[in-house]
């Protein structure tokens, strides 16, 4: 199988993999605490269109980034991870939304600062594709109300600052490796819209 097949591949299972842990988390607190399995299931369809958008934009800017920096970059699952997104949601109630990542192979020769800085555009592209997906839906729901825009909006949001934290083989930790303060500047912003989220509709 080639990489452009693989890729497709890869980001269609995590797309589905996702899509199934969010509609379950949605719908309960998890085995021990129950779950909805018909809300669940009444949820999918909306949710796996609102991810097509938010997770496969989210990855495909990383990606974007990456090749306009001259670097070499492709989308690839990991399959325990991608478990884990499964698992979690449906065991706490919890989503955890890292079924995978772009993979980035710096191409040519980089002054270390050089790649640093490409680094810390490549690891905000996606969440940042998510706050401006987010803005998009908040400014729409001014004029349209919807309660699956509200859902796209709250999704966005939540991905973003999921993905910023500075943890694991998130985004984020990538990002204050390579920029502290720029990274603190754009986390702040992730989590001062998805505050606004709350309080404005809570």
């Amino acid at each position: 199988m080639g990489i452009r097949a693989r890729e497709a591949l890869d980001m269609a299972v995590s797309l589905l993999a996702l899509s199934l842990g969010f509609a379950v988390a949605m719908s309960g607190r998890g085995l021990l605490g129950g779950i909805n399995w018909a809300r669940a299931l009444s949820y999918l369809p909306a949710v796996l269109v609102i991810l097509l958008f938010a997770f496969a934009l989210h990855e495909l800017a990383h990606r974007q980034v990456a090749r306009r920096f001259g670097h070499y970059a492709f989308y690839q699952a990991d399959y325990l991870f991608l478990a884990l997104s499964l698992l979690i949601p449906l065991l706490f109630g919890f989503i955890f939304a890292a079924p995978g990542a772009v993979v980035v192979i710096p191409r040519g020769h980089f002054w270390r600062e050089d790649l640093r800085r490409d680094m810390f555009f490549i690891s905000v592209a996606g969440p940042l594709t998510n706050l401006a997906l987010s803005a998009a839906g908040i400014a729409l729901l001014c004029q349209i109300h919807s309660p699956w825009l509200e859902l796209f909006t709250y999704i966005n949001a939540w991905l973003a600052v999921f993905n910023l934290l500075p943890l694991g083989p998130l985004d984020g930790r990538k990002a204050l490796e390579a920029d502290f303060r720029l990274w603190l500047a754009v986390f702040a912003a992730a989590v001062a819209l998805l505050a606004y989220i709350f309080l404005g509709w809570g």
